[in-house]
């Protein structure tokens, strides 16, 4: 991923986030559906740590992200 004023620009995303993550690469590329993967529980702190991002140009952090079948696994 880059940064280009001050957004997340992904440049790729493997193919196997299909398999793993139940999902198309396309909508883990979409900045709004990404969010819609995310586990509730875990939005607002995603939020917080992509301004943080943003501003620091640095930022590690783990998710539950929710696949088709309404599990989720941690990325």
């Amino acid at each position: 991923m880059e940064i280009r004023d001050k957004k997340i620009i992904p440049v790729y995303i493997s193919k196997n986030v299909e398999e793993i993550l139940e999902c198309d690469s396309e909508s883990v590329l979409s900045p709004e559906k990404r969010e819609e993967h995310i586990d509730i529980r875990d939005r607002e702190r995603a939020r917080v740590d992509i301004e943080k991002l943003l501003n620091e140009g640095k930022w590690e952090a783990t998710y539950r992200f929710v696949c088709k079948d309404g599990k989720f696994r941690w990325v």
